[in-house]
């Protein structure tokens, strides 16, 4: 498996339990990742920035950054 140049976005929420199963995975398979906490109790999920990357607006969500 090729490790990417650059580690991979998780935008996330810190006390999800989804997000951390994604953490252990990226860990599991030892590639460079990094961690956005995104406010869920804000809404922030719903910002345009975040809503063009991912259309239904849900964490957690994952960017390889290119």
């Amino acid at each position: 498996m090729t490790t990417p140049a650059r580690p991979i976005r998780l935008y996330r929420h810190p006390l999800s339990g989804h997000a951390h199963r994604v953490e252990l995975s990226l860990s599991l398979l030892r590639l460079p990742f990094e961690r956005v906490d995104v406010d869920l109790k804000s809404g922030a999920q719903k910002a345009p920035e975040l809503l063009r990357k991912n259309p239904f607006g849900q964490m957690p969500m994952t960017r390889t950054v290119l």
